[in-house]
């Protein structure tokens, strides 16, 4: 598959785009062939629990972070996303009570108006339904649910675009 199909009609040539990460591919192979094993660490070492308030419910609950002086940051990918050795720091940056439902970025998670957390308690306490238990490990399914009921809290705060 071409990903730049289609941009002949702007006057572009886009032959020998097919294969964009073939080279990456190869260099890849070539020195882990060279290389001995070496022991990968789980992605357990990397994270640790961190006792987080809620801003919404006031109630004290334990949240997966990322210990960061532990990874070790690679080149960014193509799209610029962050890429990290042995961990996809991704999975943990959006903090969840589990007993209300409010979510959001860890960065964004303590600044909340008065008027938005009785938004938050209107549109999401009220029908929030727990899960139950946390998995050590985050997949990538949870992470994608976690970035969702984030999302879905952000609109039901009214949160100004930036």
């Amino acid at each position: 598959m071409n990903l730049f199909k289609g941009l002949e009609k702007f006057g572009l040539k886009t032959e020998g785009t097919e294969n964009l990460f073939e080279e990456e591919k190869r260099t890849n192979a070539s020195t882990e062939q060279g290389e001995a094993k070496e022991e990968i660490p789980s992605e357990e070492s990397f994270l640790l629990e961190k006792s987080v308030r809620c801003t919404v419910c006031d109630k004290v609950f334990k949240t997966k972070m990322i210990k960061n002086g532990r990874v070790k940051r690679l080149e960014p990918d193509f799209d610029l996303r962050p890429r990290f050795m042995y961990i996809d720091t991704l999975k943990y940056d959006v903090a969840s009570c589990p007993n209300c439902g409010y979510t959001a970025m860890n960065r964004y998670f303590e600044h909340l108006s008065s008027v938005q957390i009785k938004l938050i308690k209107e549109k999401i306490c009220a029908n929030f339904k727990p899960t139950g238990e946390e998995p050590a490990v985050y997949d990538y399914d949870t992470a994608i649910n976690r970035y969702k009921l984030a999302l879905f809290n952000t609109l039901g705060k009214k949160r100004k675009s930036k």
